[in-house]
């Protein structure tokens, strides 16, 4: 009976302990996941903007969180004509609302082509910064942050861009 006793409080430690291991195992991963997701989606987002901006003849700080991206005139072939900007298309880049309205408090990074809002380039944004140095290159910085139930993951992404069409 001894052994018994025994054998079922060695047993039900090994299971509390094993548990114990399941549930941080599950934590690490919810945690790394909400990271990596958080780190993924800036990454695109500066990535998206540095795009732009390499083609850009002309970059427009219109407020620190809000940009526009001007660029050459193209002829029928789809060259870009010197010295002439288009009046058509332009791409700005701003922080705003879910309805794509601008604030400097909204959470979105929206993208819109010739004024009209494109698509959200990310969600859970807690910072948007855009510097110019006066050398033809802009600074751009973006902070995302998610929640889960183990706590708020944030993550800092900032590249600065040179112009590559400074023609």
């Amino acid at each position: 009976m001894l052994e018994m006793v025994i054998s079922i409080g060695i047993s039900t430690v090994i299971i509390v302990l094993m548990t114990g291991f399941l549930i941080l195992g599950m934590r690490a991963w919810a945690v790394g996941g909400t990271q990596g997701t958080v780190d993924r989606d800036a990454s695109y987002a500066i990535r998206r903007i540095i795009r732009d901006v390499r083609e850009a003849a002309q970059v427009q700080l219109i407020t620190s969180d809000h940009a526009e991206v001007l660029f050459r005139q193209r002829d029928g072939v789809g060259n870009y004509i010197a010295g002439t900007l288009d009046a058509v298309y332009y791409v700005e880049y701003y922080r705003g609302t879910s309805t794509a309205a601008a604030s400097p408090t909204g959470t979105y990074l929206w993208r819109a082509v010739s004024g009209v809002p494109e698509s959200a380039v990310a969600t859970n944004v807690t910072n948007l910064l855009f510097e110019s140095d006066g050398t033809g290159s802009i600074r751009v910085t973006v902070t995302l942050q998610r929640s889960n139930s183990f706590g708020a993951f944030s993550c800092n992404h900032s590249s600065r861009v040179i112009k590559l069409r400074n023609w």
